[in-house]
């Protein structure tokens, strides 16, 4: 799912880029899930799972709410 700022506008080439490189990164997380299994706990691969591998893709904001932490915090896991 691409997310746009309101009023913001991709020209078509933008857009296909943009979809690629949403598919290359879904595509990444599902190859290696076996493998962030071994390192993860079970709250970290399941923020990954929803914020990159489910369709559509969870905002921070709804992970956040899910876990009862910050935004700040989900996108320091997701790293």
């Amino acid at each position: 799912m691409i997310r746009l700022a309101p009023g913001a506008h991709l020209d078509e080439s933008e857009l296909i880029d943009s979809i690629l490189i949403n598919e290359e990164e879904q595509d990444f997380y599902v190859a290696n899930y076996e493998r962030f299994r071994e390192f993860l706990n079970e709250r970290e691969l399941d923020i990954l799972i929803k914020r990159h591998i489910v369709e559509p893709p969870q905002t921070l904001e709804e992970v956040s709410v899910c876990y009862g932490i910050t935004k700040e915090r989900v996108r320091q896991i997701e790293k």
